[in-house]
C-alpha cells in the first residue's frame, strides 16, 4: 500500500488489532512543498480493531483531533508539530474506551 505522501509501508499488513483496540503504525511531520507555503503538519496512521467507529487524539496542548476511519485504517493529522496519541476510542456499543493502543 503506497501512502500519499509518497512513504510506503511494508509488504505485509501489520498483525490483526484486537476488538475495540487501535495500533499505532506510522506517526510524523511534514512540510509542505515551498509552492505550497512551506506549512507544517503532523499526522498519525493506524490499525483498527472490530467494532471500532471512533478514534479521536489529544495534542500536547489539549487540543481534541478527530480521526478518519476506513476498512480498518484510521488517520489523523494537524496543523503544526505537535505530537499527539490517541486517548478516545468509540466502539460499536457507543461505549466511549481508554485508548487501548498496542505497538
Amino acid at each position: 500500500m503506497r501512502a500519499a505522501l509518497g512513504g510506503s509501508f511494508a509488504t505485509h499488513l501489520p498483525p490483526p488489532v484486537p476488538a475495540g483496540h487501535v495500533s499505532n503504525v506510522s506517526s510524523g511531520s511534514r512540510t509542505t512543498p515551498p509552492d505550497e507555503g512551506s506549512e507544517h503538519f503532523s499526522q498519525l496512521v493506524g490499525r483498527t480493531g472490530p467494532g471500532v467507529t471512533g478514534v479521536t487524539l489529544r495534542l500536547r496542548d489539549g487540543t481534541r483531533v478527530k480521526a478518519s476511519l476506513a476498512n480498518g485504517w484510521f488517520l489523523a493529522w494537524w496543523p503544526g508539530t505537535q505530537g499527539g496519541t490517541a486517548t478516545e476510542v468509540t466502539t460499536s456499543t457507543g461505549a466511549a474506551a481508554p485508548p487501548h493502543v498496542i505497538g
